[in-house]
């Protein structure tokens, strides 16, 4: 007799080249699936036991010939089921598979059934990838459709055996597919994949100067550029990019890949002496910049402080394009795996905004970058239909990954602006190329509605702030202006950048959201602070390793309390019962007066909420008397210390929060990324200190 699960699960293997992983974890489950199609069972239903249930929404039920064909299969409608005999069959070890996920054109949001509620048992989650390229799955992030893809099933175990609703289902689907994907490939790997599952002629990168380009064009140009540049570099393993938001830039940064080269993106807006350092850090002796940028940009004395650095100039490289080069990168670009050099474990080399002292080198691996736009792309339904505008600058890993890579390997639009600081054209831009995802600081967002007309932000979708602390009176004003939620998320250059973000699904005012899948944290108790603790974080996002100063060109891994492999944030926060992170400030940012630690981040929050049109800073220094103090610095002079404590009254907080002076400024020291620079600001403080 012919076992029909096993005719089925052949024909499935074949036919939909099916990867499974995780398999083992679903006997004696309940299991939630996400689906794209009301057929998507059907790629799952041979690998399933016998006496295993689907339950499927009303009206979805197969017909009665399907059903005699899958008879190790019970299918049953959502509204007849029995809780007692779904635990029995749970108990006896047979799988029960659920939808969670309706079909809409919004993955994001996950739903639970009633069912849920009434069973305790154990769990898991089923993430089941490509079916979203079918041409009957009304619901995909996809342009370019199949009739067979190739199909990934992947199982994980949920930790709870107690459903916690639509937020706990999706740590486990992006715990799912984060498992499913090949992080051992490069990034460049991971381009041609995204541009098989959307098409080499889709348009996926713009920019103002009129280039537009398909994955295809992309393809092309960067092996061109590769070609040209592999010459000129010579051996040099880490070659530094100092160029603006443009198609260039991207251009270059692949390039460089392909040449199997390490980028090293330069921050262009310290000055000559950090750059210069930084430079010497990495061990970067080629940088590629644009002349044109650098006479835009007024960097002339940078380029006549990096002594003994080649400059290499993207105009003077165009000149070497020949027919024979021409027929070479279009003939690669229809097959650009076999391009590229053996490329180095490190994909790129970032710097840390250097707040608090001199900057660092952070070496991400291609497996960092790519986790961590694996970790973004769980979250949200972000795909073939929206469109980014990219401002953010690609020296900052908010800008590279965020508003970059994870866009170009998800199949979005990206639309370059090199003027991040430009509140007034930004807002036009966003309204004429009808962006739906805008990512930036705080402080550009502020810009950003300030200027805007209320219509140029209404093809927003989702709207992304990081890098800084989000103010209430930002979130407001976009709320009230233009209807839409800022998703305020956090990280760090060192965990590629992403840790933690607010969602549709899931959104906390005041708090950052909640950790990706696949990342571990731990809280480590710090003296004096007895809400939270230090957070320490561990997962395949976490940098390689430091360059630091004192030794220059040497990758130094990441080390804390827990062992290789943690990275401590230095961030003081505590994560709540429904897993949402609040930040309570830098470690190195508390002071301790009246024998109780204060976080000065919480007295700028104070002073924000009832001072929103300012830009205030406090910074503790020593004091005879009292060991430390806290000092104001704000360019808004009308705070008082009067107004201050009655603004520490309304909130119920207690007065140690009350800075002891107060110091008015018109301009304090601002990094290009939008953070106060703490160090120019302390120092000015400790200068000014005898005067006050």
């Amino acid at each position: 007799m012919i076992r029909r699960d096993a005719v089925s699960r052949w024909l499935i293997r074949r036919v939909f080249r099916v990867q499974t992983l995780g398999l083992e974890h679903l006997p004696g489950r309940l299991i939630a699936a996400n689906r794209f199609s009301r057929w998507d069972w059907l790629l799952f239903a041979p690998f399933l036991n016998e006496g295993s249930w689907i339950i499927l929404p009303a009206g979805e039920v197969p017909f009665q010939v399907i059903r005699s064909w899958c008879r190790w299969i019970h299918f049953v409608a959502e509204e007849r089921v029995d809780p007692l005999l779904l635990a029995r069959a749970v108990n006896n070890g047979h799988t029960v598979v659920y939808f969670p996920e309706p079909l809409s054109p919004t993955s994001g949001w996950l739903r639970t059934i009633p069912l849920s509620h009434d069973v305790s048992c154990s769990r898991g989650v089923m993430a089941l990838e490509g079916s979203e390229r079918w041409p009957f799955s009304p619901n995909t992030t996809y342009s370019k459709r199949c009739w067979f893809p190739k199909i990934f099933l992947t199982v994980v175990t949920l930790e709870s055996q107690v459903d916690q609703g639509a937020r706990h289902l999706q740590e486990g689907l992006g715990r799912a597919k984060l498992a499913s994907q090949s992080l051992g490939a490069t990034v460049w790997q991971a381009l041609i994949e995204a541009a098989h599952r959307h098409g080499r002629g889709r348009v996926i990168l713009e920019d103002e100067q009129g280039q537009r380009l398909g994955y295809g064009g992309l393809f092309f140009k960067v092996i061109l550029l590769s070609g040209l540049l592999r010459s000129r570099i010579g051996l040099e393993t880490r070659v530094g990019v100092m160029l603006p938001t443009t198609v260039g830039a991207v251009l270059t940064f692949f390039a460089l890949q392909v040449c199997g080269r390490t980028p090293v993106m330069l921050n262009f807006s310290p000055g000559p002496n950090t750059i210069v350092a930084t430079c010497r850090i990495a061990q970067v002796r080629v940088v590629v910049t644009s002349r044109q940028f650098v006479q835009k940009a007024n960097l002339s004395s940078v380029i006549d402080a990096m002594t003994g650095l080649d400059i290499l100039y993207l105009e003077d490289v165009r000149p070497a394009v020949t027919p024979w080069k021409l027929l070479h990168a279009w003939f690669f670009s229809h097959f650009p795996r076999g391009v590229a050099d053996k490329m180095q474990e490190a994909a790129v080399v970032l710097f840390t905004s250097g707040s608090e002292g001199t900057p660092k080198g952070v070496v991400l691996s291609h497996t960092n970058l790519l986790a961590n736009v694996t970790q973004i792309v769980s979250r949200f339904d972000l795909g073939a239909r929206d469109t980014l505008l990219s401002v953010l600058p690609m020296f900052h890993a908010f800008g590279l990954t965020v508003g970059t890579l994870a866009p170009l390997l998800a199949g979005m639009r990206v639309y370059c602006h090199p003027a991040v600081l430009d509140y007034r054209a930004v807002p036009r831009l966003a309204w004429k190329i009808g962006a739906t995802v805008l990512a930036g600081t705080d402080t550009f967002l502020r810009g950003y509605g300030r200027m805007a007309q209320p219509s140029d932000f209404l093809s927003i979708r989702y709207c992304f702030a990081g890098a800084e602390p989000l103010r209430a009176a930002t979130s407001t004003l976009w709320m009230e202006k233009f209807g839409i939620r800022i998703l305020e998320g956090y990280g760090a250059t060192e965990t590629a950048p992403v840790l933690a973000v607010n969602g549709p699904e899931g959104h906390c005012a005041g708090s950052v959201g909640r950790l990706l899948p696949g990342v571990r944290w731990r809280l480590r108790s710090i003296p004096g602070v007895i809400e939270g603790g230090g957070l320490m974080v561990s997962g395949p996002n976490i940098m390689m390793g430091y360059l630091r100063e004192d030794n220059p060109g040497v990758v130094q891994p990441p080390q804390a309390e827990e062992g290789v492999g943690w990275y401590d944030t230095g961030d003081v926060v505590r994560v709540d019962a429904a897993g949402f992170v609040w930040i309570l400030g830098r470690s190195k940012r508390f002071a301790k007066i009246g024998g109780e630690m204060i976080s000065l981040a919480q007295v700028e929050v104070v002073a924000a909420d009832a001072w929103p049109d300012g830009l205030h800073g406090v910074v503790a220094i020593a004091d005879p008397k009292r060991g430390e103090i806290l000092v104001m610095v704000t360019d808004d002079r009308t705070m008082t210390r009067q107004l201050f404590t009655q603004a520490l009254k309304n909130r119920g907080l207690s007065t140690l929060l009350l800075p002891s002076r107060f110091i008015y400024c018109d301009a304090l020291p601002v990094l290009a990324s939008g953070k106060l620079d703490w160090v120019k600001l302390t120092q000015w403080v400790l200068e000014e200190k005898d005067k006050i």
